[in-house]
């Protein structure tokens, strides 16, 4: 297999186009794409052999204090994680967070 081009598309939105449009593929996790694939107009391939794994963080400063809106999302981001974990839907992830 050989590869022409390469284009760094930063954009879930547009990389979601190149696809449908069958301008290219993409190495991603499948959660981004899992509508499209659960309605048949995508599909995903594991990629066997290979152990890939990414740590996904939430990160703040020690040094200047969240405000109450920035703990509230930082609540909200961990329970979703946790919940998308927990059920399956993020498929393949474990959470870190006890």
């Amino acid at each position: 297999m050989s590869i022409e081009h390469v284009v760094d598309i930063t954009s879930i939105a547009i990389l979601k186009s190149a696809i449908m449009a069958d301008i290219g593929a993409t190495i991603l996790p499948v959660s981004p794409f899992l509508a499209e694939i659960e309605r048949g107009e995508m599909r995903a391939c594991a990629i066997a052999g290979n152990d890939l794994s990414r740590t996904v963080v939430l990160c703040s400063s020690k040094n200047i204090p969240l405000t109450n809106a920035a703990m509230a999302v930082e609540k909200l981001v961990l329970e979703v994680a946790n919940k998308l974990c927990e059920s399956g839907r993020w498929i393949g992830a474990r959470s870190l967070v006890r």
